[in-house]
């Protein structure tokens, strides 16, 4: 994916809650360049990412941590979300219908996410070609209902035009 495409919808001295997984932490390596950014994770992949970044103050949050992916979860994780007002929110998903549904494996997995978009004023799907059409188990919520969503390759068509047509910028990098 095209990160300085990404980066330059991030100024300097924002504020920008990340979310889990390889996804985040490679956008945790484009903000690496920036001054003055303010970045809430519940995942230590982003925060080891982003030690490489001089300016950066990182924000982790509490809680249970889950071994495997290096996550960390629970009811303080979630609480640690809620009681911030960022700037934006980037997270991914386990699974994205053709349709635009937003799927994930877990119920925790939703919480998690859900916690983080609804910290901030602009939320970011950020997702490789992979995830379009992967099934998953739990549904919860439609990415026409994001302001944007960030896609390293071409989105199929009649999903750009579903994406777009609900007010969401959709970047294909």
């Amino acid at each position: 994916m095209q990160w300085v495409l990404f980066r330059s919808n991030y100024p300097d001295g924002a504020t920008v809650a990340l979310g889990t997984g390889t996804t985040a932490e490679a956008v945790a390596h484009a903000l690496c360049g920036h001054r003055g950014l303010t970045v809430a994770t519940n995942n230590l992949h982003v925060v080891l990412t982003l030690r490489a970044a001089g300016e950066v103050t990182v924000l982790l949050a509490g809680g249970e941590l889950r071994m495997r992916d290096l996550d960390v979860v629970g009811p303080d994780s979630l609480a640690f979300f809620g009681g911030l007002n960022f700037d934006h929110a980037v997270f991914s998903a386990g699974g994205m219908t053709g349709t635009g549904d937003l799927l994930d494996f877990t119920t925790g997995e939703i919480q998690a996410r859900k916690a983080i978009t609804a910290c901030a004023r602009r939320r970011t799907l950020v997702l490789d070609r992979t995830k379009i059409g992967r099934p998953a188990p739990f549904a919860w919520g439609n990415a026409a209902e994001l302001e944007a969503v960030i896609c390293g390759a071409p989105l199929p068509e009649t999903l750009s035009a579903a994406l777009s047509g609900g007010g969401c910028e959709v970047i294909e990098a």
